[in-house]
C-alpha cells in the first residue's frame, strides 16, 4: 500500500505532458498560417474592365481569373479597396461595403462547388470616388493539403480530449480542452493563400481619379 500514492504521484505529471502535448500539436497546427499576411505583389490580372453608370452611382465590370491548379477547388473571394496611403481599407459583402481595420478579411463570396474564372459587377462607393481609392479583388484556394492540417487539427484536438478525460477520471477533476472551429480554420488557410501568393489583381477603373464619373452635369456620363 505504501508503494501506489508514490505512483499516482509520478503518473500525474506523465499524464499531464501526455495532455500537454497533444494541445500543443492541436495549437501549433491551428495557428501555423496566422502570421502570412504580407506576400508578394499581384501574381493575377483582371481582365474585361467596364465602367457603367445607374444615375450617380458608378458599377465595375470584370473578370476575376483563377489559376489552372486552383480551378476546381474550393476557396473564398474577395473584393476591397484602400486609400492611397493604405492606411484605411473596406471590403464588399453582398452589396455592401464595410470598413477593415485588423483581422481575418470580410468576404465577398463563398465558393464550395469549385473555383472557376468568374465575371463579377459591383457598385463603387460613390462617396469615394475621386479620392484615390483603389480597387482589388482577388481569391484564396483551399488545397489538399490544407484540409489535410485541418483534419489534423481535429484529430489532435479529439486526442487531447480523450487523454483530458482520462486524466480527469483518475484525478477525480473536471476536463477542459478548448474546441476548434474547422471552417475558421480553413478561412484562415484560405486568406493565407491569398496574401502568401499574391492571388489578387488590382482593378483600374478611372473611378479612383474622377468623382464626377457619373455626373453628366459635370462632364462624367451619367
Amino acid at each position: 500500500m505504501g508503494v501506489f500514492p508514490k505512483a499516482a504521484v509520478i503518473g500525474r505529471p506523465v499524464m499531464r505532458r501526455k495532455i500537454f502535448n497533444g494541445l500543443a500539436t492541436a495549437v501549433l497546427l491551428c495557428c501555423s498560417c496566422v502570421h502570412a499576411q504580407v506576400g508578394p505583389r499581384s501574381t493575377i490580372a483582371v481582365t474585361g474592365v467596364q465602367v457603367s453608370c445607374r444615375g450617380l452611382q458608378p458599377y465595375v465590370t470584370f473578370t476575376l481569373p483563377i489559376n489552372g491548379a486552383d480551378q476546381g477547388r474550393p476557396g473564398l473571394v474577395y473584393i476591397g479597396m484602400h486609400d492611397p496611403s493604405m492606411s484605411h481599407a473596406a471590403f464588399l459583402t453582398g452589396n455592401a461595403w464595410s470598413n477593415w481595420t485588423d483581422g481575418m478579411f470580410p468576404v465577398y463570396a463563398i465558393v464550395t462547388n469549385g473555383l472557376f474564372s468568374t465575371t463579377i459587377t459591383l457598385p463603387l462607393p460613390y462617396a469615394l470616388a475621386g479620392g484615390g481609392w483603389h480597387l482589388y479583388a482577388g481569391y484564396g484556394a483551399l488545397s489538399d493539403a490544407d484540409e489535410s492540417q485541418v483534419q489534423d487539427a481535429i484529430n489532435a484536438i479529439d486526442a487531447a480530449k480523450s487523454l483530458s478525460a482520462s486524466a480527469a477520471a483518475a484525478l477525480g477533476v473536471s476536463a477542459v480542452v478548448a474546441a476548434i472551429d474547422p471552417d475558421h480554420y480553413r478561412r484562415t488557410l484560405i486568406q493565407t493563400d491569398m496574401t502568401k501568393n499574391g492571388k489578387y489583381a488590382y482593378v483600374q477603373t478611372g473611378v479612383e481619379t474622377n468623382p464626377y464619373a457619373c455626373d453628366p452635369q459635370r462632364g462624367g456620363g451619367g
